[in-house]
């Protein structure tokens, strides 16, 4: 219970810029800077960017995947998660 207060603190104290959609605030995707200020480990920061990622790529939500990925990977590197910076190329 206490694990489900923490992130919820967390959230709230994010800035709106650290959403993908800042008007909603769905699909936080902190930077390095932002989740410091918070008090967000960087493990934590990279796992809440992979769980926006796979939450916009459900077909029940609202979100659009490629506006998450855009966002996710103006805010990390390729070695930090390297799912977010490949590009699938289409077979025929």
């Amino acid at each position: 219970m206490a694990r489900a207060r923490r992130r919820t603190s967390w959230r709230s104290r994010l800035p709106d810029s650290a959403f993908a959609y800042p008007a909603r605030r769905a699909y936080p995707m902190p930077t390095r800077a932002q989740a410091a200020r918070v008090g967000m480990s960087n493990d934590r920061r990279l796992r809440m960017i992979r769980s926006a990622q796979s939450f916009a790529a459900r077909s029940s939500t609202r979100g659009a995947l490629s506006t998450v990925r855009r966002v996710g990977r103006a805010r990390t590197t390729a070695r930090e998660v390297p799912s977010l910076h490949t590009t699938r190329r289409r077979t025929r």
